[in-house]
């Protein structure tokens, strides 16, 4: 019968194995697939590492950090970090190897270096921003002129999140009337880029209604803004038509999100400060326009009525003028009238006697004196002989009478 080992043999063997092998700790690179926190304190891990596309998992190991040691290892991260240990996150770690013959191979962290998890979140985020920038869109939301007044808010949040509630309980508090709009999106965890986007993407097809869109969420954990700090997200913004602002978190946190934006605010209520300065500013200049607009009034209306005053006495002037001098014409009239009315009568007198003249020299009277006489028809006088026929009666005056007679020949 063929020699062989029981499988706890063989666990053993491998498990020696490895304790003479690997008997001291070694510092390697892993990204965190799942972490849990036990009930017990101990911190339980699973580790991966993927290709170059960064999709296929090549490597996979369990990993422990017990109690005594997470808890001096966990405050030291936070301090740094500003959050836990959370999936997605890369780590430089200090392990040791170990094979339990029930439960198998697994590594035991005893030490983990904040510093390079920090420089693998500003690394990404150095990738993303130098990639938008290649594509010459990184600066492009910020180019986008801010409207005037800007009051037609298109909010990109959690209906429950405080941060939110804090925004619109300010807004509402200024008095001012602003008209707000929320496109609800997943502000944690790994659905919120694609909720995020599909935010944007409403917004977009109703964009002439809103004058700027806010993407905003309180504060929380570092790595609860993970989703913030994503190509696809970041692109979106970018390229978004209306001018994005930004109040992520706290104070001090940045995300990707915040360098292509518009207007980065530090939180959610100082956005809403923004807008309610802004909007009192613009409130400030209308009023100082409505001042300036009344003073430029009253000036241009005191210079128009100096220059009426002015019209108005020139009028005056130059009527009086005018009077004075058709006053004077009309003394020079009346001092030539009547020599000018005697020389016209006496024209007249001189014309109405030569038409006398020519009147008594056409006279019938004269013309029957000089040996004429007239001959007349039925009372019309006969010039010539083709009016004339055989025994018509004719009338024929002369200078002392008139006689009768009657047509016997032509």
């Amino acid at each position: 019968m063929m020699s062989h080992l029981t499988l706890l043999e063989f666990n053993n063997a491998v498990s020696e194995a490895i304790a003479a092998n690997f008997n001291d700790t070694y510092w390697l690179t892993a990204e965190v697939s799942e972490a849990r926190v036990a009930s017990n304190g101990h911190c339980y891990l699973e580790l991966i590492e993927k290709d170059t596309s960064g999709i296929t998992v090549v490597a996979r190991a369990r990993a422990n950090i017990w109690r005594t040691t997470y808890q001096v290892l966990a405050k030291r991260f936070a301090q740094a970090t500003g959050t836990t240990i959370q999936p997605g996150m890369k780590l430089l770690i200090e392990v040791s190897a170990t094979f339990h013959s029930a439960y198998g191979y697994s590594l035991t962290i005893h030490n983990i270096d904040p510093a390079y998890t920090l420089g693998d979140i500003a690394s990404k985020r150095q990738e993303i921003l130098q990639a938008l920038e290649e594509l010459g869109i990184v600066d492009l939301n910020k180019q986008l002129p801010l409207s005037r007044p800007l009051r037609r808010i298109a909010i990109i949040s959690s209906a429950t999140a405080a941060g939110y509630g804090d925004f619109m309980r300010q807004l509402q508090q200024s008095g001012h009337p602003f008209e707000c709009k929320l496109f609800p999106a997943i502000m944690q965890g790994e659905g919120v880029e694609a909720s995020c986007q599909q935010a944007l993407k409403s917004i977009a097809r109703e964009a002439r209604l809103w004058d700027c869109v806010v993407i905003i969420r309180g504060g929380g954990a570092a790595a609860d803004l993970f989703g913030f700090e994503c190509y696809g997200l970041a692109e979106a913004v970018a390229r978004f038509p209306l001018p994005v602002m930004t109040g992520i978190g706290h104070e001090r946190d940045e995300t990707v999100l915040d360098f292509v934006a518009h207007t980065r605010h530090k939180t959610p209520t100082a956005v809403a400060a923004f807008l309610v300065d802004n909007f009192a500013a613009e409130i400030t200049q209308l009023a100082d326009l409505e001042n300036r607009l009344l003073q430029a009034c009253n000036h241009r209306l005191q210079t128009e009525d100096h220059l009426l005053n002015q019209i108005v006495a020139q009028l005056k002037f130059a009527a009086q003028k005018c009077i004075s001098n058709e006053s004077k014409h009309l003394t020079q009239l009346c001092a030539t009238l009547p020599l000018l009315v005697k020389q016209r009568i006496q024209r007249e007198h001189y014309e109405l006697s030569l038409l006398e003249q020519t009147i008594a020299l056409a006279h019938p009277q004269r013309i029957l004196n000089m040996g004429y006489s007239i001959v007349r028809k039925q009372g019309k006088s006969i010039s010539s002989t083709a009016d004339l026929s055989i025994g018509e009666q004719l009338s024929i005056t002369l200078k002392d009478g008139s006689i009768d007679t009657i047509v016997t020949r032509i």
